[in-house]
């Protein structure tokens, strides 16, 4: 994925700006929380954050929404907030849901 984010970037400088930031914010919530959050994930996020630049902050919110609905189903279930749940199918589908977002408005504006 990294690989092919080259050839797609536009800004360089900014992409890699944004990398850094979203590697080294993962880096120290891994070390806060004591590994509470993955290498795989902080890998996948930085590469996502070089991928899109200024933009990741669009992937924040379909990753709330659905990191919100799991923790009132763990809440409903009885399973308390202990449950550990993996970040990167989170992060994939937030980024399918901008991908498609991004389509339908793209068509949307081109058809007006």
């Amino acid at each position: 994925m990294l690989i092919y984010s080259f050839f797609i970037i536009d800004n360089y400088k900014q992409s890699i700006v944004m990398g850094l930031f979203v590697f080294l914010l993962h880096l120290v919530l891994a070390v806060i929380t004591n590994g509470g959050v993955g290498g795989g994930d902080i890998k996948l996020m930085s590469v996502m954050a070089f991928m899109m630049g200024f933009n990741v902050t669009f992937l924040v919110l379909p990753l709330a929404v659905m990191m919100v609905l799991t923790a009132i189903y763990c809440i409903t279930t009885r399973k308390g907030l202990k449950y550990t749940v993996p970040l990167a199918p989170y992060i994939f589908l937030s980024y399918i849901t901008l991908l498609v977002l991004e389509c339908y408005f793209e068509r949307r504006l081109i058809n007006v």
